[in-house]
């Protein structure tokens, strides 16, 4: 399983990408919806044990 991560907040390179152009990037490569939201939502929920309500 994947799960998306980044430096945010503690980024020292806002001068060389944006946390919207990282998620850009990331939708760009990761085209399917479903396999988006595993990345992003699902995945993570479960690693961290977070709750879906």
């Amino acid at each position: 399983k994947l799960v998306w991560g980044s430096d945010w907040p503690h980024t020292q390179h806002e001068s060389l990408i944006t946390y919207e152009d990282a998620i850009h990037a990331f939708k760009q490569i990761v085209v399917d919806g479903k396999e988006q939201s595993l990345i992003l939502n699902q995945n993570p929920t479960e690693l961290f044990g977070f709750s879906r309500t």
